[in-house]
């Protein structure tokens, strides 16, 4: 993008990163593009980490809902590699939280 000038380059910042839902679609897409399969052994820090980065930024932005959602909650179930999977559904029952992601967040 070429600008004139400062005001035109933060116009251009506030429009891409300023409304909290392009920002909200943005952390989702980043925590739903890791894949268990090209980050092997790393992947559950890595997923953790931002798990934990992402709810801290939803929150701070009034978005959580974004995160929270039983559809929401299943697709990072989906993410989960099938060792870690097959214990979050066993675990799932007896894990206490007020809401399927609260659950899935202690797991």
């Amino acid at each position: 993008m070429l600008c004139d000038s400062a005001e035109d380059i933060w116009h251009y910042l506030d429009e891409r990163f300023g409304k909290p839902d392009i920002v909200a679609r943005e952390v989702m897409n980043e925590l739903f593009a890791l894949d268990h399969r090209k980050l092997g052994s790393k992947f559950m820090v890595k997923f953790t980490t931002l798990l934990l980065d992402t709810e801290s930024l939803l929150k701070s932005i009034n978005e959580e809902e974004w995160l929270i959602s039983n559809r929401t909650v299943a697709e990072l179930e989906d993410k989960l590699p099938q060792a870690e999977r097959v214990e979050w559904a066993r675990l799932m029952s007896s894990t206490v939280g007020d809401s399927k992601y609260e659950r899935f967040k202690i797991f």
